[in-house]
């Protein structure tokens, strides 16, 4: 006896049924989530600061880092002050790098495996790669090195200017009895792992070597708050529990102008509380899968704004109004 018609269908559609859906490989945002559901992800100062919003804190773990020119020079600062040994390890000096437009795509598509004749005609309408090649060529052999890359300019003055601020009473206050430099710490809070580094350290003595734009103390104290340096000084008293006497931060520019200020005690325990903060917070987006939300995750009201009382009042005004 044949199948009815009725039973044929049903067959069919219990196959269709049961034909395998091939899964989505997770995209690296949900990688990242999932990651931070499970605490798997370390922390640092600077991935924990970036946590304004929850999209602001997938945004800053999902971009490709690039360092600014303001970064490298502080960083190069850095090693020529506090460990000059190290300068031929972490960076190459080149006469010219990509300066032009041109110059910058041109060479980005060359290093990105264009063949050289693609990569310039890409570029530039008429002649030949031949000459910018010659004038990059020590470029390109600097970025196959790995090592960060600086121009003869950008090391002429970051010398000089390093060489004047070891040689001034200030520095050389701290950089004669320093026991160690860029001190890796690593440490567990409320089950997240986290991982710095400690510019300096004396003997119940900790400091932080910050490049600036502006090294006046006044101006400096400000950015203290506004970059939550003050957290960082917490944190790293939380990774080094008992050895942590004074946290001073030393602030110098570019005109070679610096400053020393101690963080206060109470700034310091004020510092743990607003990191430990944090990961609470980190912890209910997480759990209650609040990825899509904005500044809105942490004012809970609406905001309103007051005329600030600095505001001058105008002739017409009648008496008695603000």
């Amino acid at each position: 006896m044949g199948l009815s018609k009725q039973t044929f269908e049903d067959m069919n559609q219990q196959q269709e049924q049961i034909i395998p859906v091939p899964e989505q490989e997770p995209t690296p945002r949900e990688i990242l989530i999932e990651k931070i559901r499970k605490k798997q992800l370390r922390l640092s100062f600077s991935s924990l600061k970036s946590f304004t919003s929850p999209k602001e804190f997938l945004e800053y773990k999902l971009k490709k880092f690039k360092a600014s020119p303001d970064m490298i020079f502080g960083s190069l600062c850095h090693v020529l002050i506090l460990q000059p040994h190290l300068f031929d390890e972490k960076f190459v000096v080149v006469s010219k790098g990509p300066s032009t437009d041109n110059q910058i795509a041109f060479a980005a598509d060359y290093l990105s495996g264009l063949p050289i004749e693609e990569a310039y005609s890409n570029n530039y309408k008429t002649g030949s790669h031949t000459k910018i090649y010659e004038e990059l060529k020590d470029y390109f052999a600097a970025v196959q090195s790995g090592k960060e890359i600086i121009t003869n300019e950008v090391y002429d003055k970051a010398k000089k200017l390093t060489d004047y601020l070891i040689s001034t009473p200030l520095f050389l206050k701290y950089l004669e009895v320093l026991s160690d430099v860029e001190v890796e710490v690593k440490w567990v809070a409320n089950g997240w792992y986290f991982l710095g580094y400690i510019d300096g350290q004396i003997t119940g003595l900790k400091f932080d070597l910050k490049y600036t734009k502006n090294a006046n103390p006044d101006a400096f104290e400000r950015d203290i708050v506004k970059m939550k340096y003050y957290m960082q000084a917490g944190m790293y008293d939380d990774a080094t529990p008992g050895t942590l006497d004074k946290y001073v931060i030393i602030a110098f520019d570019a005109k070679g102008n610096f400053c020393d200020i101690v963080i206060d005690r109470s700034f310091i325990e004020y510092g743990k509380r607003e990191y430990k903060y944090l990961l609470s917070m980190l912890e209910k987006c997480a759990a209650e899968d609040r990825w899509e939300e904005s500044y809105n995750f942490f004012d809970h009201s609406q905001r309103t704004l007051f005329k600030p009382k600095y505001l001058k009042g105008f002739a017409t005004d009648p008496d008695g109004i603000e």
